[in-house]
């Protein structure tokens, strides 16, 4: 799973536009968390760009009909900062930073 450059979202605020995509020997859920490490301030997860969505990114990609078992979305921020993903599975953990600039 990984993530692409930031953008300027159409709405006020910054949207990240992520493909998260899955290991074929992966069939396990994902759950994907984030906020902001250098201040106040939540990331939200959307298929479209906007500011508003959900808290938390929920993959399985068991349950998948996408056969390249990706996921396009984007992670929406009110401003530049320090932010942090937090990528559970069933067989790991992983945490990935990153800053949104001006």
């Amino acid at each position: 799973m990984g993530a692409r450059r930031s953008a300027r979202a159409p709405t006020a605020g910054y949207a990240v536009k992520v493909l998260w995509a899955a290991d074929p020997s992966y069939a396990g859920p994902v759950l994907v968390r984030g906020r902001r490490i250098d201040g106040d301030g939540v990331i939200r997860f959307t298929r479209d760009g906007t500011l508003s969505g959900a808290d938390k990114l929920a993959l399985d990609p068991s349950t998948s009909e996408n056969v390249e078992r990706a996921w396009p979305s984007y992670t929406p921020v009110q401003s530049p900062g320090c932010y942090a993903y937090q990528i559970d599975g069933t067989t790991f953990n992983y945490t990935v930073v990153f800053e949104i600039v001006r």
